[in-house]
């Protein structure tokens, strides 16, 4: 017998008095029931609920003195982190899009990604087949979606599907672009990690854009990030015999910001995480991953060294 969703879930709709009598029960101080009733229309219950976690006494009652705008604030905190991390991993996306087309073009022209079998590791495989399979399905994926308009005047200019290498990497994701860096040659691979102005092992390299694109993807999809534990987890690099220390957990959002401000090396990113921690003074900085003396590791410590 295959039972109802209303069986399996059992639930009924609450309007949001409702949901907030409940909150008051639970020992939350509404203080002004007005505000919280305005929030709650504009985020939803639901979402709101993964930032009470923090608050909780036990899983049905609020530590004492724990208010509304307690509970809101952190969000907003967690909202506004995700603007910050967003807007930088933009400009890490776009530089991985230049390092990659300009590099393998150097080497193999214009559309030798398709045409000569060197460009591309060809027999590596993945948890579902073989990557340079998926890695071309994802390409022709992104070109039937894709609304450029430099596609259509390839089209039409040159009656061609097939784009060159730099308008190729123009309309891929985060995540296909580290599948291509995956599939390139060992030598361009190393090539690229240097124009990051790094040295680095090519395996951590890789795992970086991989966990990169789950924090892209987390901030995209406006998912909770403040707190998020990553897997797959940041590799440590050893060779980096500066970066942070290994006490710093690599699966939360502070080893994330690291491994940022270091391939951008933008002290912007820096000022505003710094003024971002001020503004919201009660955020437990160390379910973040940060360490007490984390404005004295590297690469925070010092402008200079970035």
């Amino acid at each position: 017998m295959i039972l109802a969703n209303s069986q399996i879930y059992p639930k009924a709709f609450k309007n949001t008095s409702d949901l907030l009598d409940i909150l008051e029960k639970r020992g939350l101080s509404l203080i002004d029931r007005d505000f919280a009733f305005d929030i709650l229309g504009k985020i939803g219950y639901y979402r709101l609920s993964a930032y009470f976690i923090p608050f909780y006494e036990n899983k049905d009652y609020f530590i004492t003195h724990t208010t509304f705008r307690d509970i809101y604030e952190l969000y907003e905190f967690d909202r506004e982190l995700r603007v910050v991390i967003f807007k930088y991993l933009e400009q890490i996306e776009i530089a991985l899009r230049a390092k990659i087309s300009n590099t393998h073009a150097k080497y193999f022209g214009a559309f030798g990604y398709l045409e000569d079998k060197n460009s591309l590791n060809r027999e590596m495989k993945s948890n579902n087949g073989v990557l340079f399979d998926e890695f071309m399905d994802k390409i022709e994926l992104e070109k039937s979606r894709s609304n450029e308009v430099f596609i259509k005047h390839i089209r039409e200019k040159y009656n061609s599907d097939e784009l060159p290498i730099w308008a190729l990497v123009e309309i891929l994701s985060f995540g296909t672009l580290s599948k291509f860096y995956a599939l390139l040659p060992k030598y361009i691979k190393k090539e690229i990690i240097s124009s990051f102005g790094l040295i680095l092992d090519i395996k951590v390299f890789q795992n970086w854009l991989i966990a990169l694109t789950l924090v892209r993807n987390t901030c995209a999809h406006h998912s909770r990030i403040w707190n998020r534990c990553f897997t797959p987890a940041f590799k440590y690099p050893k060779k980096m015999k500066e970066f942070l220390n290994p006490s710093v957990k690599t699966n939360q959002i502070f080893f994330a910001l690291s491994v940022m401000l270091v391939l951008l090396k933008d002290s912007g990113l820096k000022e505003q995480i710094i003024l971002l921690l001020k503004k919201y003074p009660k955020i437990d900085e160390s379910k973040m991953g940060f360490l007490p003396d984390w404005q004295g590791l590297y690469p925070w410590y010092s402008l200079e060294c970035l």
